[in-house]
């Protein structure tokens, strides 16, 4: 305002004077024209008349020709005026005309400088800014003005350059052909337009602009030209404004604004309209700026003028919204009110919508006025809260992980509290009350909780640096495994932490107190009270104070399932000691496949920065082992590195009683002894089948400019008598770093052959081996490790162990999988020295050029490969190329062979005169023909393989084959297969026919102890469930390594199969399908019938009525529907099993229905049970009784007797006269039994028996027919020696004593 009222009243003055000067000159034309003393006359007179308001420097020029002034200089009470340079040109002729017209006025410098009025009043318009006559100004130039809004303040000058003005009032009216003015700091504008010179002042003004404003951190800052409409009156007019947009925006309005304007509106909220602001597709990128983020916003704002501030609305949205890290803004859409009051920015209703489904909503105001000293500066008060949904940082940065983070935060000037929850990662939180102080920041309370666990704090820490911390706090639920998770799903960690494996819940405390940074001396604390860790409960306390180069009065202690370890002192500086012991009792404790004991101890001394660090310590072990695989007896290890910075060491690690995979190992020692300088270390292992000696010489120092460490000396000796003679001829430099390592020419001895070295090197993945060797016995190796079984397929051992090989190999390369160079191998053999094969391949960059010619003379030494079970022999020959890469070879030739055998030793089973046809066919191989025997039947094989994942389709003829299954027992089958193979899966499908055969069924079972009878120390045997689903177990089958063979076959059993045995003589018919998957788990489909058959027992030959074997699935649990039955009887009687064979169900049948007593008798004996009167009847009767009933424990009462746990269950023959009969009978488990009973009057009873301990035995017995009873208690006194009460039928007290003889 000072400024417009200081540029209106010098337009105004200088009008003035220029009427003057002018009226004047018309005047007096002549005269004034000509002379130089009337213009000074006349300035003289005004400088009287101001009274001192107005000094005029020098005058030179008339009023005709052009005049100069130096200086004219006006001060009064308001304000002051300095020109400088006033030159005028007139042009007296216009007053003839009425107009008083300059044609050219120049001002080298004008500066105005307004003093400050308290009683100013509101700015208001005369009725009339008319002039007495016209006037016009063709040029008006200013070379500086200089405006000082308030000249008692401190107040920025505004600096114009190069204004310039042209002109004219005429008719009543004023128009501004060109205003112009260009300011160094702002850039360059332009007026033109008319001004009303009687009220209501009708105005209409084009205004257009170009900012040009120069910042240090933008040089490239461009501001669009701006180009505005004045249009109404003086007192009321409508203002429009746009910003053009640059060169290829298509767009209607980029940035426009549009009010209304009442300048002298005597409230200053009214002299200026709300303000409308619009913008479309805004970018920044549009103003040149670099380094800001990308962004296209669009929206609206709207301002208002208040008497004391302003307010308004604004809308925003981005069509471009995306991360920081890639250089975008991160918010979709803004919107909020706002106010500005005397230095407060108040933002209500402010709602902002991010990239995603978040949003933030926030009511706050920021104090510029009362600011709050904090972190080392004077920053804003901030008074509010905000809520936060959904919000997802990996939205605002790449890196940051997927969140959904909601909560809300408030803020009170000094206090910050907040509460956050991330819904995505079950319910990750952080709540906190911060309050700040200067320059430090209280934690009032802190607690972050998360899937990993929950971490609480408390405490302070200062703001500025140093930072000191005195913090303190709780953890609760730590789960380690799920801390590596929670940070990946963050994205905030680097390289892999490894802790899936230490899942746990831990709780305790924690502290630190003292200088975080920089230089960090904190005193620290830390105690896991409560928790566990991978199942195993953990207890630690931590106690130090830990620098950067020391940790002191350390006190640590820690207990984990078991084991436990301490350490205490301090560490970092010279003569700094740190004592450590360690004990794990029960290493099975820590991992259930490893047993044994271990302990250690020791102490580091020094430092790592300040003082040499050296380490003093033993190690020892007792009866270890690591899942059956390895077990050592004892190991022992002593370490003394004094020094570690110069190297050196004395260290000895010894292991005795090693047994690793099967091989034993007597003892095993490395010793280090020396400096950097120069050391020496030694190996030796010793066992039944290994005796191995090796030392080497040599020094470690940096090399490179890296500063990488090497080890160079020389291999002194490496000697080994088993499993192969082993000796280095001669010592052989040896260089190793950790890129690679290099072997000097060297000379060795193989079991009496010679194997030279010439070269061998490894480096960066490049690497070097040149040598050659030759006579090397492989046939006597193969004997050597070929088991002792091998000689059941008559193999000739002469011609494997005449078996040699020589060898010559260059072989270089920058990559293992592409290596160059040249292999020659000859395979000697035979008496003479005949030759049984030769290899000859080039290798070009991985490329593979050769031939390979090999005669094998028995396939004897690949009976070690299959195993003690299976056998093979036979010769082969093969001779063809080699081409392809070494990472996918091609050959091509024939494979032949000829005498092969194949023994399964278990069965007896041989198959013998075999032949083989083959090709290898670059990727795959033909098989022409493989062709075995075995008595009068064979076995032929034709197809093609695919060497590339092993894809190929062959067909399996088999002509009356017989496969043996026992002794005295086969089968002779016949039918064409067909086997497909897709890697280790076989698909084997087809059709066979049993031919004939004949199964014999042995009776009888091994010996075994009784159930009551545990062997300590024995595995048991867990039983599978029988109706475990078939489906599951495939699926296990196929997930196991190893073949797996996926069967179709159809199987027939033909009319001559034949089953004897046991009482059983039957021949079989019917046909299976047999699925699934070999052998882990068959499936059968099908029925097997008896044709016709027998079964004998009880002394009977029983006809096979009804049999059948139903197949439904697995194998061993089909279903039996077998009827064997006793005829020629009136009663035909006979027994039915059903059920299944895991659960079969036994029960007596008759034509017609009779009890079962009448069955049993009619079975056995052929008469009715009341027919039965004489005892080798009723005993034959009790003994298939028993059989039945399984008096053993494997029948339906040792079934049931297990079921209502019990020892006993039986039905034996009692006597009610009998003397004295201990045994009554039957023995019974566990008691002494007696002489056979006196034969009077008999009856069957039930006995049962329970054990309750291992030396009392309780029987109870119940006659059939009521009569008998009997309670007995037995206990053993002596393995011989026992007492024994009964009460009952008959009471009494015995005392036994048992003996035994052959």
């Amino acid at each position: 305002m000072a400024a417009r009222d200081a540029l209106r009243w010098s337009l105004r003055a200088l009008g003035i004077v220029l009427a003057v000067l002018l009226i004047a000159a018309a005047a007096a034309v002549w005269w004034v024209g000509q002379s130089t003393s009337f213009l000074r006359w006349s300035l003289d007179r005004a400088v009287a008349a101001s009274g001192g308001a107005l000094e005029v420097g020098a005058v030179r020029g008339t009023l005709l020709g052009g005049f100069r002034i130096d200086s004219l200089h006006w001060r009064d009470e308001a304000r002051e005026l300095r020109l400088e340079g006033l030159a005028v040109w007139l042009r007296p002729a216009a007053l003839l005309h009425g107009e008083a017209r300059a044609s050219r006025i120049e001002i080298a410098q004008m500066q105005v400088a307004l003093q400050p009025d308290a009683d100013e009043a509101s700015p208001a318009l005369p009725q009339s800014l008319g002039l007495p006559i016209d006037v016009r100004v063709d040029a008006l130039g200013i070379g500086r003005l200089i405006i000082v809004p308030d000249a008692t303040a401190a107040a920025e000058a505004i600096v114009l350059d190069r204004v310039s003005f042209a002109g004219r009032y005429r008719n009543g009216a004023y128009r501004v052909d060109r205003l112009a003015v260009a300011a160094p700091a702002w850039g360059e504008a332009s007026v033109h337009g008319t001004l009303g010179a009687r009220a209501p002042f009708e105005l209409a003004a084009v205004i257009e602009a170009t900012p040009r404003i120069r910042l240090a951190a933008q040089p490239s800052l461009s501001l669009p030209a701006v180009r505005a409409l004045a249009d109404g009156t003086l007192e009321d007019f409508s203002l429009v404004a746009q910003a053009l947009p640059p060169a290829g925006v298509a767009t209607g309005v980029w940035i426009g604004v549009d009010t209304r304007v009442q300048p002298f509106a005597t409230a200053l909220s009214n002299r200026l309209a709300p303000v409308e602001l619009a913008f479309d597709a805004v970018e920044p990128a549009q103003f040149g700026l670099r380094g800001v983020p990308d962004a296209r916003i669009s929206g609206r704002a709207t301002l208002r003028l208040r008497e004391d501030g302003f307010g308004g609305e604004l809308r925003l949205e981005n069509a471009r919204p995306g991360p920081l890290d890639r250089d975008a803004v991160p918010l979709r859409t803004l919107q909020s009110a706002f106010d500005w009051k005397p230095s407060v920015l108040a933002l209500h209703e402010l709602h902002a919508t991010l990239p995603g489904e978040a949003s933030v909503d926030a009511a706050f105001s920021i104090d510029f006025a009362q600011p709050l000293e904090a972190f080392g500066r004077s920053i804003p008060a901030v008074r509010g809260e905000g809520r936060l949904r959904d919000v997802d940082l990996s939205q605002l940065q790449t890196q940051l992980g997927r969140t959904r983070l909601g909560g809300e935060l408030r803020a009170e000037r000094d206090r910050l509290e907040l509460d956050l929850a991330d819904a995505s990662r079950e319910d990750i939180g952080l709540a906190a009350a911060l309050r700040i102080e200067s320059d430090r920041l209280h934690i009032e309370r802190a607690r972050l909780r998360s899937v990993a666990g929950a971490l609480a704090a408390s405490g302070s820490t200062t703001t500025t640096s140093p930072w000191q911390v005195d913090l303190a706090g709780r953890f609760e639920a730590i789960d380690p495994a799920r801390i590596e998770a929670l940070l990946a799903r963050l994205r905030v960690l680097g390289a892999p932490l490894r802790l899936q494996q230490w899942d746990g819940s831990l709780g305790g405390r924690w502290s630190a107190r003292g200088r975080a940074w920089p230089d960090p001396s904190l005193a620290t604390r830390l105690a896991v009270e409560t928790g566990a860790l991978a199942g195993r409960d953990l207890r630690l306390q931590w106690r130090g104070d830990v620098t950067t180069t020391r940790v002191a009065k350390v006190e640590a202690t820690i207990d984990y399932g078991g084991a436990q370890a301490s350490a205490r002192g301090d560490l970092g500086r010279q003569g700094d000691r740190l004592q450590f012991s360690a004990r794990v009792p029960a290493l099975q404790r820590l991992d259930a496949r490893a047993t044994g004991s271990a302990s250690a101890q020791g102490e580091l001394r020094g430092g790592w920065r300040d003082a040499a660090l050296g380490l003093v310590g033993r190690i020892s072990a007792r009866q270890l082992a690591w899942d059956e695989r390895l077990r050592i007896g004892s190991v022992e290890a002593r370490l003394d590195l004094p020094d570690l910075s110069r190297g050196r060491v004395d260290a000895e690690l010894s292991a005795n009683r090693l047994v690793a995979d099967g091989r034993r190992i007597d003892r095993a020692s490395v010793r280090a002894a020396g400096d950097v300088d120069a050391h020496t270390i030694r190996a030796d292992v010793v066992g039944p089948d290994l005796a191995t000696r090796a030392s080497a010489e040599g020094s470690l120092a940096h090399a490179g400019a890296g500063g990488e460490w090497r080890w160079q000396g020389r291999l002194v000796r490496v000697e080994a008598d088993r499993p192969i003679a082993v000796r280095l001829l001669d010592s052989a430099q040896l260089q190793a770093d950790a890129r690679g390592f290099s072997l000097g020419a060297s000379s060795w001895r193989l079991d009496g052959a010679s194997l030279n070295v010439a070269a061998l090197a490894w480096r960066d993945g490049s690497f070097t081996s040149r040598g050659d060797a030759a006579s090397l016995p492989v046939g006597r190796w193969m004997l050597r490790y070929a088991p002792q079984a091998a000689n059941a397929i008559e193999a000739a051992e002469a011609e494997i162990e005449a078996l040699s090989l020589d060898a010559q190999w260059d072989v270089h390369g920058d990559d293992a999988t592409r290596p160059s160079g040249r292999v020659h191998a000859v395979l000697q053999g035979g008496a003479a020295g005949e030759q049984r094969g030769e290899a000859s391949v080039t290798l070009d960059e991985g490329q593979l050029d050769g031939s390979v010619a090999l005669n094998v003379p028995t396939l004897a030494f690949a009976n070690r490969i299959i195993g003690p079970t299976w056998a093979v022999d036979g010769r082969l020959r093969f001779a063809g190329d080699l081409a392809g890469t070494v990472q996918a070879p091609r050959v091509t030739g024939d494979l032949d062979g000829s005498s092969l055998a194949l023994l399964q030793r278990e069965l007896g089973w041989r198959l013998t005169g075999g032949t083989l046809q083959a090709r290898f066919e670059g990727d795959r191989l033909v098989l022409q023909q493989l062709r075995l025997e075995s008595g009068g039947g064979s076995i032929t094989m034709t197809g093609a393989l695919l060497l590339d994942g092993l894809r190929g389709d062959f067909e399996l003829r088999v002509d009356r084959l017989p496969v043996p299954l026992g002794p005295g027992e086969r089968i002779v089958v016949s039918g064409t297969n067909a086997i497909t193979s897709r890697g280790a899966a076989l698909q084997w499908s087809g059709a066979l026919r049993v031919d004939e055969g004949l199964v014999e069924l042995r009776g009888g079972e091994a010996p075994r102890l009784p159930d009551d009878v545990v062997v300590l120390g024995e595995a048991r045997q867990v039983p599978v469930a029988s109706k475990a689903s078939a489906v599951e177990k495939a699926k296990a089958a196929e997930e196991a390594d190893g073949l797996r063979v996926s069967a179709n076959l159809k199987l027939d059993l033909g009319e001559k199969l034949r089953i004897r045995g046991s009482g059983v003589d039957v021949l079989l018919a019917g046909s299976l399908e047999l699925r699934g998957v070999l052998p882990a788990d068959p499936l059968a489909y099908g029925t097997v019938r008896v044709a016709r058959g027998t079964y004998s027992a009880y002394g009977q030959e029983l006809q096979i009525t009804r049999g059948r074997v139903i197949f439904d699935g697995p194998i061993d649990n089909p279903v039996l529907d077998i009827v064997a039955m006793r005829l020629g009887t009136p009663v035909k009687a006979g027994v039915a099993v059903t059920g299944t064979v895991l659960s079969p169900r036994v029960q007596l049948v008759s034509e017609p229905e009779v009890p079962d007593s009448e069955k049993l008798s009619w079975l056995v004996l052929g008469v009715g049970f009341d027919d039965a009167r004489s005892g080798a009847q009723m005993a034959a009767l009790r003994a298939a009784a028993a059989s039945l009933m399984g008096s053993s424990g494997s029948g339906i009462s040792g079934g049931l007797a297990h079921s209502l746990g019990l020892d006993v269950l039986t039905i034996r023959s009692a006597s009610s006269g009998e003397a004295f009969d201990p045994g009554f009978g039957a023995n019974f488990p566990g008691q002494a039994s007696s002489a056979t009973p006196t034969p009077t009057a008999a009856q069957n009873v039930v006995a049962i028996g329970k054990r309750l301990s291992s030396r009392v035995l309780v029987t109870y017995e119940q006659g059939l027919r009521g009569v008998w009873n009997l309670l007995r208690i037995q206990y053993e006194i002596t393995d011989r020696l026992s007492v024994r009460a009964q009460t009952g039928t008959d009471t009494a007290l015995d005392l036994l004593y048992s003996f035994s003889f052959d």
